[in-house]
């Protein structure tokens, strides 16, 4: 080959050049930073990374990520494909807000919020149930009314916490 293909510096710094770039081969062929501080690859193109296992943290530095076709965070996790969040059999997905944040289902004009097999639209629409139990259940733990309705923010129906229908608020 070319002779200033590879060169080690009086420092240590390893440079090359040409277009086949570093193979290492065998078991272990690892590449190491032991120095400590931040160890950086980087590259003017794209950099592409073959099969990769992280053992360490992982951060963006405020950067998007962007064209992933499926996250999977292992077996019984989390996977996120396009549009769908799933994750392994019979377990739960919490979403839980941090601190007092909401959780904040929306839709607009022309957008629903849909659960269960629900597919009429409308800003929340339920359909379906198991076994012989309702298809909306409501557990009123404080004093407040147990469902109300409005038009144009005027209370047209209400179920109070004591089980009586008011209509028209009257």
């Amino acid at each position: 080959g070319t002779a200033d293909a590879f060169q080690v510096d009086a420092t240590g710094n390893i440079t090359t050049s040409g277009t086949t770039g570093l193979t290492f081969t065998g078991s272990g062929a690892d590449i190491l930073f032991n120095g400590g501080g931040t160890n950086t690859i980087s590259s003017t193109g794209t950099l592409e990374l073959g099969a990769v296992t992280l053992t360490g943290l992982v951060s963006g530095n405020t950067q998007n990520i962007t064209n992933i076709g499926t996250l999977d965070f292992g077996t019984n996790n989390l996977s996120i494909s396009g549009n769908t969040i799933t994750n392994g059999s019979n377990n739960n997905i919490n979403i839980t807000p941090n601190g007092t944040g909401n959780l904040v289902l929306s839709s607009d004009f022309d957008s629903s919020v849909f659960v269960g097999s629900a597919t009429t639209p409308a800003p929340l629409s339920i359909s379906g149930g198991i076994g012989g139990n309702a298809s909306l259940v409501v557990n009123q733990l404080n004093s407040g009314d147990i469902f109300t309705a409005s038009s144009s923010g005027v209370t047209r129906f209400r179920v109070q916490n004591t089980g009586e229908l008011v209509i028209s608020d009257n």
